[in-house]
């Protein structure tokens, strides 16, 4: 058998054991399997609980992670966090043959986004085991590795702010359309 023949049926073995894996994967690895795994590395890279209702990896165009009726909770998990109909979170290849789910693109349908400042001071998106930032700069440096995100995009949102520490009482601040 000549060369080109060789490496002709390995390529063409290739394809068709690819285009095979890819046509039974929800049945060898199960959307539990799935949900499981992607849940437990984004609750690890957030350190929060989080609920989904269904998970679903698509491989083509790019790989990417979809995710609807999502719930992260607060960190004492009285409260909710964010909420959403829909995420889809295209993923970065290397970092996922390691095993560990990076975002490189978000988009949140429809979030709802609750900040809570409690009368201590301390606000609910903030790690309360690191010390409260001095400036807005390192404010945004803690959100961003918290996220991990380069682009990020919101569809119909709403954020909800409620300060008790204020002087005056208790306020709510609800943003819609945004």
């Amino acid at each position: 058998m000549s060369p080109t023949r060789v490496v002709v049926a390995l390529i063409a073995c290739l394809i068709v054991g690819g285009v095979a894996f890819l046509w039974f994967s929800p049945y060898l690895t199960g959307e539990d399997y799935l949900k499981e795994f992607f849940l437990h590395q984004l609750e690890q890279n957030l350190g929060r609980k989080i609920d989904v209702h269904r998970v679903k990896l698509v491989l083509f165009p790019k790989i990417r992670l979809e995710m609807t009726q999502i719930v992260i909770h607060d960190r004492n998990q009285d409260g909710v966090l964010l909420s959403a109909k829909k995420l889809d979170l295209v993923l970065r290849l290397v970092p996922l043959l390691r095993k560990q789910v990076v975002g490189k693109r978000l988009l949140i349908e429809e979030p709802m986004l609750t900040l809570h400042r409690d009368r201590s001071g301390h606000w609910n998106v903030l790690d309360r085991e690191q010390p409260i930032p001095a400036s807005d700069e390192e404010a945004l440096q803690m959100l961003t590795r918290i996220f991990r995100i380069r682009e990020a995009t919101l569809v119909n949102g709403t954020v909800v702010v409620i300060d008790e520490a204020r002087p005056d009482g208790p306020r709510t601040l609800k943003l819609q359309s945004v």
